[in-house]
């Protein structure tokens, strides 16, 4: 069998789809989350499909509970199915109960050994007026909003806008003006739901989240990322970014497109 082994969990969901149907001669592969410190999760074929399962034997591993954060961390059978955990990782090299900015979901259990899918970095937040959003936010909102709406998008960026007062952009390609305009209401709804967003929109210094259309959205992305010196091999997909203009990336003359008011 061909294996095509990548990314596929968080961010790079999205492209896992076109991806399967450009080799359809291969199985597509998540690589887990293998961090610069260390293995959390590694693949694993079962049967027809490819899970990923923590990496128990290769470090020790303690998971703390992104709904409960004062409880005491979870060893690694002690996970409970569906429930969110940001590992912390003990290593042979020196690092001792260092915690990851990732979140990881338990999707159940091979044997006693932990199923775990990667949700997205939590260590990387966008704070302009107290709102304080994180990557796991945004791909929650966007993925709300693509079930009420039946959209699939082939790329989402969220990026803050320097206005008066400034406010939120989702950048998108793969749906048309009207799904867009719906789209952008289920995920100002969504942040509404996180007290720091829902009163900097009530005090009025963060305006509503706006939405415009791009195209070859991964492309310009990746293209951004390599021009600031990285890697093209380093890119990883991303739901937030707060590091460049990303209007000037995607060549958009005039204002965004509004959607419906939202009340905060």
């Amino acid at each position: 069998m061909t294996v095509v082994s990548c990314w596929a969990d968080g961010a790079a969901a999205a492209a896992v789809a076109a991806l399967a149907r450009s080799v359809p001669h291969a199985h597509v592969q998540p690589k887990g989350l293998l961090a610069t410190e260390g293995v959390v999760s590694f693949p694993l074929g079962l049967h027809d499909r490819s899970v990923t399962v923590a990496a128990v034997t290769g470090h020790f591993l303690e998971f703390a509970d992104l709904e409960q954060p004062t409880a005491r961390p979870r060893l690694a059978h002690e996970l409970r199915r569906g429930a969110t955990y940001a590992p912390v990782i003990s290593t042979s090299g020196g690092f001792y109960r260092y915690r990851l900015g990732d979140a990881v979901c338990c999707d159940g259990f091979h044997h006693q050994v932990p199923l775990l899918r990667f949700e997205g970095r939590i260590d990387h937040v966008s704070d302009l007026r107290g709102e304080k959003l994180n990557p796991r936010v945004i791909a929650a909102a966007l993925g709300d909003a693509e079930r009420a709406t039946g959209a699939a998008l082939v790329f989402a960026l969220v990026a803050p806008v320097a206005a008066d007062p400034p406010h939120y952009c989702l950048y998108a390609e793969g749906t048309d003006d009207a799904t867009l305009g719906m789209m952008c209401q289920s995920v100002e709804k969504k942040l509404c739901e996180g007290h720091g967003y829902r009163y900097a929109r009530a005090l009025g210094q963060l305006a509503q989240l706006r939405g415009v259309q791009v195209r070859d959205g991964a492309a310009r992305y990746i293209l951004a990322r390599t021009r600031t010196g990285q890697r093209a091999g380093d890119v990883k997909p991303a739901h937030l970014d707060t590091r460049l203009d990303w209007r000037s990336v995607f060549e958009l003359p005039g204002p965004e497109r509004v959607s419906s008011e939202v009340a905060p």
